[in-house]
């Protein structure tokens, strides 16, 4: 609408490779482990993840919500109108390390949120090998493709919660296709949105337009 011909969209954060510390595969239990983290805000989707959860109905399988916010209350609610309280894990605010531990006892991050910009949560859970679900939206758009999760277009509402469903589904019966998700992630996330790339290409930008 600007008249702008050409325009980039960069990462607007970055990780440093190696600051989680070792990435450990967590134990075989019989139980596909999602998992959503973050602060518990209406447009972070969190209730879009969870009924989406409840819709896909897969056998062995858990949802872990670990954060606090202002829609504990509504989640808790919709969890018991769902009927699947007792699938479902609320842990509460966790300190940072705490938190990473829960990372790593699960094994798909589910991030639908509406308007992230950036998105720690998910560069974090790409290096730890888990393979993410999230919306083709924001930052996470730009994170996660096809190679390393499933980034679902956002048309409506019981779309969105179809196609998350969809995605929970393949990745739970799929053991190689979480690995394989989660390596490829993996290799993006320390590669392409580390602190230093972002360094190297906001230089390589400003050279670019200084020439032109």
């Amino acid at each position: 609408k600007l008249g702008v011909k050409d325009l980039r969209v960069m990462s607007s954060i970055g990780i440093t490779p190696g600051g989680l510390g070792e990435s450990t595969s967590r134990k075989p239990d019989g139980k596909v482990r999602f998992i959503s983290v973050g602060r518990l805000l209406h447009w972070k989707g969190f209730h879009f993840g969870l009924e989406a959860f409840a819709k896909a109905a897969i056998a062995d399988t858990e949802f872990v919500v670990v954060g606090n916010g202002p829609e504990m209350g509504r989640l808790q609610a919709l969890v018991e109108r769902l009927g699947v309280r007792e699938k479902v894990t609320f842990t509460g605010e966790l300190p940072w390390r705490d938190g990473l531990r829960q990372f790593q006892e699960a094994d798909v991050l589910v991030h639908p949120s509406l308007h992230d910009s950036g998105g720690f949560v998910l560069l974090e859970a790409m290096e730890m090998r888990k393979p993410v679900i999230c919306l083709k939206l924001g930052g996470p758009g730009v994170y996660v493709n096809g190679s390393t999760g499933f980034a679902i277009e956002a048309r409506s509402i019981p779309q969105v919660i179809d196609d998350l469903a969809d995605a929970m589904r393949k990745l739970a019966v799929d053991a190689e296709l979480r690995q394989r998700l989660g390596e490829a992630g993996h290799h993006r996330a320390v590669t392409e949105f580390t602190w230093k790339r972002k360094a190297e290409d906001t230089e390589r930008l400003y050279r670019e337009v200084v020439r032109k």
